[in-house]
C-alpha cells in the first residue's frame, strides 16, 4: 500500500502491477534474479487490471533505460532508424508499424549459439522438445532474427504466446547455462519455437561505446564534441535531431576523472536534505584521458565523445528525476538541489 501511495503521488496518470518474487530456482534452490522477468511478464499479462486487450503493443524495457526519444510503433520511415549491417531494403520488407505478426527489437551481440548441436551451453533438443520449430533455425537465421534484447516490442497476443513458452524454457536454459543472460537466450529460443521472428533494428539503444554498427552510436557521433548539452525546457535532448531511443546505462562509462556506475548511486540520494548529481562541464567531450581504477589513460576523440554523452545524459536525467521526486515528496524548505554528488569520490558514501 505504501508503494501504491508513492506511485500515486509521483505518477497518477499511470498504473502499477506487483508480481510475486520468482527468483528462487526450484531445482537448485539458488536465486536467479532474472527469473522475475519472464514470470513477472506472464503474471502481468494474466492478471492485469484492467486486462491487456488483444492488439495492444507491449514494450519490455529494462529499469536502467533513459528515454532519449519517444518509443512508438512506427517502423518504416522513422527518423532514427538504423538498420542492421547488410540489410537489403530492396529485398526485405520493412514493416509499417509494430503489431500482430510484426515483433521488433534491438540487436544484441548474443548471436545464436543455441542453434548448434555442438554447443556446450545449450541443448536445444532438451529445451525446445521434439518437433519444435526452434530445432530447425540455422545460425544465420537465428543471428538475424533472434539475437535480440530490450526493448522487445510485441503485440499482446504474440507476447503472451511467447511468454508462456519463455517461462517453460528459462529453467531448462538456466540449468545448463547458469549465467546472467540465460533468460535472454530462453527468450530467443521461445520466439523461435513460436515462430515470431523479430525485425531487428540497431537504433533503439546505446550502451557499449566500442560497438559501431549494432547500436545507435552514429547519431551520437554526428553531434561532434557537443555531446553534453542539457535537455530543453520540455526535457528533450537535441530537439530536431535524430537520436537513439534509449541510453542503457549498464556499463562503466569513463572519461576524464569520471567513472560513475549505476550501483554506486545509493538510495539516500532521494533524501530531502541530500544533494543531487554534480553538474558536468559542457566540454567534457573534448577530454583526452580517462581514469580506470586510478590509472590515467589516453582516450580517443570518439571514445571521449561517446562516454561524455553517456555521463552527461545520466547526470542530467537523474537530476531531473530527483528534482521531480523531491518537489512532490519533500516538505517545503527541506529540499536540497545542490549539484555536488560525485559517485567516484569516497566522500559520496553518505
Amino acid at each position: 500500500m505504501e508503494l501504491l501511495n508513492l506511485y500515486g503521488k509521483l505518477f497518477p496518470q499511470y498504473s502499477v502491477h506487483f508480481t510475486p518474487d520468482y527468483k528462487l530456482d526450484e531445482k537448485t534452490k539458488t536465486e536467479y534474479d532474472f527469473y522475475n522477468k519472464p514470470y513477472g511478464v506472464r503474471h502481468w499479462l494474466e492478471n492485469a487490471v484492467p486486462p491487456i486487450e488483444s492488439g495492444v503493443v507491449v514494450a519490455l524495457i529494462d529499469p536502467d533505460f533513459i528515454f532519449l526519444r519517444p518509443l512508438v510503433t512506427q517502423v518504416r520511415g522513422h527518423p532514427s532508424n538504423i538498420f542492421m549491417e547488410g540489410y537489403n531494403m530492396a529485398e526485405e520488407k520493412v514493416p509499417i508499424k509494430i503489431g500482430k505478426g510484426y515483433a521488433v527489437s534491438q540487436k544484441y551481440g548474443l548471436g545464436a549459439p543455441w542453434t548448434s548441436v555442438f554447443s556446450r551451453n545449450f541443448d536445444k533438443h532438451a529445451v525446445c522438445g521434439a518437433g519444435s520449430p526452434c530445432l530447425n533455425v540455422t545460425h544465420q537465421y537465428g543471428d538475424k532474427y533472434f539475437s535480440v534484447g530490450p526493448p522487445y516490442i510485441v503485440e499482446r497476443d504474440d507476447l503472451y504466446r511467447l511468454t508462456v513458452t519463455w517461462t517453460k524454457y528459462v529453467p531448462k536454459v538456466y540449468e545448463k547455462y547458469p549465467e546472467l543472460l540465460a533468460e535472454m537466450y530462453a527468450y530467443s529460443m521461445a520466439a523461435a519455437h513460436e515462430q515470431i521472428p523479430h525485425f531487428t533494428m540497431c537504433h533503439y539503444m546505446i550502451s557499449n561505446t566500442h560497438v559501431d554498427k549494432e547500436e545507435g552510436w552514429p547519431w551520437i557521433d554526428s553531434l561532434g564534441s557537443d555531446v553534453c548539452q542539457p535537455p530543453d525546457s520540455n526535457g528533450i535532448y537535441y530537439a530536431g535531431k535524430p537520436l537513439p531511443i534509449f541510453l542503457h546505462y549498464c556499463q562503466f562509462f569513463r572519461v576524464s576523472l569520471l567513472t560513475p556506475m549505476k550501483r554506486r548511486i545509493r538510495k539516500p540520494i532521494f533524501d530531502c536534505d541530500k544533494p543531487i548529481m554534480m553538474e558536468l562541464p559542457l566540454d567534457l567531450g573534448k577530454a583526452k584521458y580517462k581514469n580506470r581504477d586510478g590509472e590515467v589513460l589516453k582516450i580517443s576523440k570518439l571514445q571521449a565523445r561517446r562516454n561524455a554523452f553517456a555521463l552527461c545524459t545520466i547526470h542530467n536525467s537523474l537530476n531531473a528525476m530527483l528534482k521531480y521526486y523531491k518537489e512532490r515528496m519533500c516538505p517545503p524548505g527541506t529540499i536540497n538541489l545542490n549539484m555536488s554528488v560525485n559517485v567516484v569520490s569516497r566522500d559520496y558514501w553518505f
